[in-house]
């Protein structure tokens, strides 16, 4: 079972504190509208009152430092002021559950990282939420249609998850009217922490970059003795190891590589972990620790798509046993973080916000230097992209898919961005939505948790204030990024304009499993519910060598997604 739970049980169903025993849960609050139980590895905090209870881990924001008790008028606040005061001197991994809002009603708001997981389903009697979605029903029935969505969308989290009746309080969001019409409200808003486009920038911005990493950092991983970092030898990752350094952490570092080249990240790994003074562990990604009759994991609303996670966790279990490692750190979320851009966005914001035409067209030649495109092709990219809307558009690929009109463009209150809003940081927040997939962990449930310390709240607020132009500079991506830790890495890391994945691994995959996912994609859930086209993706195993690499990760996707419905099939 997983190791950190909760149970939310609302308009106190018969039988909800022994749902909550049955579940293995201790009871934490109770009264007449509501019920809660965690596990015993979950923090939490009582409100001042007894108005309710932050679940999860929970931080006072530096600089802002107050006490819950002197916050606010418990009994008298309003659910919009209580919470914008919440996230404005709080930060954390919470769900906050309140039943004392004003005389509202009960609520549920999810911190605008979203590292812990809200999940929840309506009930005749009530309703019930909980990060770990086996707690809220017995039986269950995939959503064929938010399949094809998730799958064209390519990763984006809408309300409805892929098991029918099931929803995800996305982060930032608010569940008003637990106990009467369920109803998602903002309460946090990126475009709040975003620059006036007018404004030149701040010139401290690695500054507060650092410093806001760092705090974030030694705050998340305080409480635990024994992190287990991945490192792929890129820079986000290694920022996280920087920061782990700084704050005097233990910890111990993990790398997988291929049988290729072009997977094989260890010499970059070992610069950092040597520099760092931490052990690190090499593991090799062979092909055989993939079983496409199972899923990644499973435990998961919705299909994780991945197939790489699973040699990834499989390489990890020895190690998390063997060190007795109590939590998982990555550096997931710092290309959108920290806004890595391919694309002359930052030009047209230096335009927007009248900064001197030396400093605009330093921002060209940067963009340039980065992307290897010529005077003409950036020119030509900043005239199409100077006549579109500021608003981040999310591509839909419906590659191997059925055709159909029922495929849902992504909507959500972060991509609809302010009047004025230069297209740099339009793309920025848009990036943000993207992070989403990344934060449930795709390991085992019952292993140690996932942190992803570069998507905390403080992180992101320090990154939006930054304008796109500074994320550029010196013609590299992330510049703010590697200049905040400039004097912590070696300059191989910090210098780095290149880095390599695991393609190979997917090519080596696609040519040693290519029969059985025919047999299983072709006579399976997704074909039988009209998710696939099946002539299509026959006709691209059959040609799978000469594929493009979206088409190859489609079919991976399509494999693992297979695998995660049959599961869902299986225990109904």
């Amino acid at each position: 079972m997983m190791a950190q739970r909760y149970l939310v049980v609302a308009d106190r169903v018969s039988g909800a504190e022994s749902s909550i025993a049955e579940a293995g849960l201790r009871i934490v609050y109770a009264n007449d509208r509501l019920a809660i139980g965690i596990s015993a590895g979950l923090p939490f905090t009582l409100l001042p009152g007894g108005a309710g209870v932050i679940l999860g881990a929970f931080f006072p924001r530096k600089g802002r430092e107050r006490t819950l008790d002197s916050l606010l008028n418990w009994e008298a606040t309003g659910p919009r002021e209580m919470l914008e005061a919440i996230s404005t001197h709080f930060w954390g991994s919470y769900v906050l559950v309140c039943d004392n809002a004003n005389g509202e009603g009960p609520l549920v708001a999810r911190d605008p990282s979203g590292a812990l997981a809200a999940y929840y389903k309506a009930e005749p009697g009530g309703l019930r939420i909980s990060n770990d979605v086996r707690l809220l029903a017995n039986c269950f029935t995939i959503a064929s249609d938010r399949v094809r969505d998730l799958i064209a969308s390519d990763g984006y989290y809408a309300e409805e998850t892929c098991l029918a009746g099931i929803f995800d309080l996305r982060p930032g969001m608010a569940l008003m009217g637990v106990v009467s019409q369920p109803v998602e409200r903002p309460f946090w808003f990126p475009w709040d922490h975003c620059p006036d486009p007018r404004e030149p920038g701040n010139a401290d911005a690695a500054d507060i970059v650092k410093e806001a990493v760092c705090d974030t950092v030694a705050s998340l991983c305080g409480a635990y003795e024994r992190p287990l970092v991945f490192m792929s030898g890129g820079l986000d990752s290694s920022v996280v190891l920087a920061a782990l350094h700084i704050a005097n952490r233990p910890a111990h570092c993990l790398t997988t590589y291929t049988a290729d080249l072009s997977g094989d990240e260890r010499g970059f790994a070992r610069i950092v972990a040597k520099a760092l003074d931490y052990p690190l562990d090499e593991q090799f990604l062979d092909p055989s620790l993939v079983d496409f009759t199972t899923c990644v994991a499973s435990h998961l609303p919705r299909p994780k798509r991945r197939p790489l996670f699973q040699a990834m966790g499989k390489l990890a279990a020895p190690i998390v046993k063997d060190m007795g490692a109590d939590i998982l750190v990555n550096g997931s979320g710092g290309d959108q973080v920290f806004c890595s851009s391919q694309s002359m966005n930052a030009v047209i914001d230096s335009l927007k916000a009248r900064r001197s035409l030396l400093a605009t067209m330093a921002t060209f030649e940067n963009i340039c230097e980065l992307t290897g495109c010529s005077v003409g092709e950036g020119l030509k990219g900043i005239w199409r992209r100077a006549r579109r809307p500021a608003r981040h558009e999310w591509g839909i690929n419906t590659d191997l898919l059925v055709q159909t009109e029922k495929i849902r463009v992504p909507r959500h209150n972060w991509l609809d961005c302010p009047k004025g809003t230069p297209p740099g940081k339009a793309f920025h927040v848009g990036m943000l939505l993207r992070v989403q997939e990344s934060i449930e962990s795709p390991f085992d449930a019952d292993g140690p948790p996932m942190l992803n310390p570069l998507i905390a709240q403080p992180v992101v607020e320090a990154c939006l204030g930054i304008p796109s132009w500074a994320w550029v500079r010196g013609g590299r991506n992330r510049a703010v990024a590697r200049e905040a830790f400039s004097s912590d890495l070696p300059p191989a890391i910090v210098n780095r304009r290149a880095k390599s994945g695991p393609t190979s691994f997917s090519s080596q995959l696609l040519s040693k499993y290519r029969s059985q996912m025919r047999e299983r994609l072709l006579g399976g859930v997704l074909a039988e519910q009209q998710v696939i086209d099946v002539a299509a993706v026959s006709h691209a195993l059959d040609n799978v060598m000469q594929q493009s690499g979206p088409q190859s990760l489609r079919l991976l996707q399509l494999a693992d997604t297979e695998a995660w419905c049959r599961h869902w099939v299986s225990i109904g």
